[in-house]
């Protein structure tokens, strides 16, 4: 089974896809399964039975959707989020992208420590997450930019599989990429790639035609500068969560689940599971580089700088470098107050599974309209 693991409630199967790619010669067509999983890996299967199938995971794009919409409110605060300042953006950020590491640790392994943060940044949902989100309510315009995140996100990794069908369909999918980046380039264009092997290569590639197909969706609640910026923002969150994926799977590894015991007489003994590991994923930062560069040409084309301090959605050449290194510290800036209530709360939740899951349920909102393709975010 692709997703061994998902709930029923979190699967939708049964969508048949048809993309006509005139463009490049061929049309796609197959079954795609919507589904939420904490699994952020592959979601395209080769099948010989059934054929293609794309399990359109909505896990990391919903992540990358809250990240946006905290960017959309508050991204004029940028330089003191550089700085390190205590400011909203920092807050949010910093609550969205420790609770995208808490539920992967938590997928592994129901350590202590992993439901400690976890239980901080319910905090920060009630707080600050649930206002910005019902903000929209009354404003029919935000309203649309937060579905068009939503939409975005979940195409851009959607697409990216697409790209492998792509792929296999057309052994001059590399030339033909690079003929439209260099159409719309005034100066010559190098691709980043170039200098690496498969199968690396080919997840450039996937990635340049998941923007490309992107780009070229621009909702009537936006324009063109917004798209980009929505589409290059997108790939650097996407960087972070990749880092921080590897990252919880790493201390999971070190603190597997049968390393558990009985935590509540050892109140004062170090919290077990706390000796995390966390690190950037230099490969998904290349790659967000490269995504890049090519919005980048595509705004050049179009009489767009992609970094001029206006618009709603304001974009910076460092945003990769700056997020990411950002997203190391997320465990380790914190309330020392809230921390200890957390660190309490969690060794009184060890070994109760069920009210942990049901915490991480009640900590989201699930949008399932009726029929075979669901969406959850």
């Amino acid at each position: 089974m692709l997703r061994p693991r998902v709930r029923d409630e979190f699967l939708r199967t049964g969508a048949s896809f048809d993309y006509d790619l005139a463009e490049l010669g061929f049309r796609l067509r197959g079954e795609q399964c919507s589904i939420y999983d904490e699994g952020i890996d592959a979601v395209l299967l080769r099948s010989k039975r059934h054929g293609n199938i794309i399990a359109n995971n909505t896990y990391v794009s919903s992540f990358a959707y809250n990240l946006a919409v905290a960017w959309l409110a508050y991204g004029r605060e940028y330089e003191a989020f550089r700085r390190r300042d205590d400011c909203a953006l920092t807050r949010l950020l910093r609550y969205n992208l420790k609770k995208f590491f808490a539920e992967q640790i938590l997928s592994r392994t129901h350590s202590v420590f992993g439901l400690g943060i976890f239980l901080e940044t319910l905090l920060y949902e009630e707080r600050a997450m649930r206002p910005l989100f019902a903000a929209s309510a009354g404003d029919p315009i935000l309203e649309a930019r937060y579905q068009y995140f939503g939409d975005l996100m979940s195409n851009l990794l959607l697409f990216h599989e697409v790209g492998h069908l792509v792929r296999d369909a057309r052994a001059d999918m590399e030339e033909l990429l690079l003929a439209e980046i260099r159409g719309a380039a005034d100066a010559p264009f190098a691709a980043d790639w170039s200098e690496y092997p498969d199968p690396g290569r080919t997840e450039f590639l996937c990635d340049t035609f998941s923007l490309l197909m992107a780009s070229r969706n621009v909702p009537s609640c936006a324009d063109a500068v917004f798209v980009l910026r929505a589409i290059a923002f997108g790939f650097a969150m996407c960087a972070c969560m990749y880092g921080l994926e590897k990252s919880a799977a790493a201390t999971a590894l070190a603190y597997p689940a049968s390393g558990d015991r009985d935590t509540l007489g050892e109140i004062h003994a170090s919290l077990p599971g706390a000796s995390f590991v966390i690190g950037i994923d230099q490969s998904a930062v290349v790659r967000a580089r490269s995504a890049l560069r090519v919005c980048e040409v595509l705004a050049g084309q179009q009489g767009i700088d992609l970094y001029a301090p206006d618009g709603d959605f304001p974009l910076f050449p460092d945003v990769i470098e700056t997020t990411t290194a950002f997203a190391t510290t997320v465990v380790t800036d914190q309330d020392p107050q809230i921390r200890g209530l957390c660190e309490l709360l969690a060794r009184a939740f060890h070994g109760h599974d069920r009210g942990v899951d049901y915490l991480m349920s009640r900590s989201k909102v699930f949008k399932m309209p009726p029929g075979d393709s669901a969406s959850f975010t």
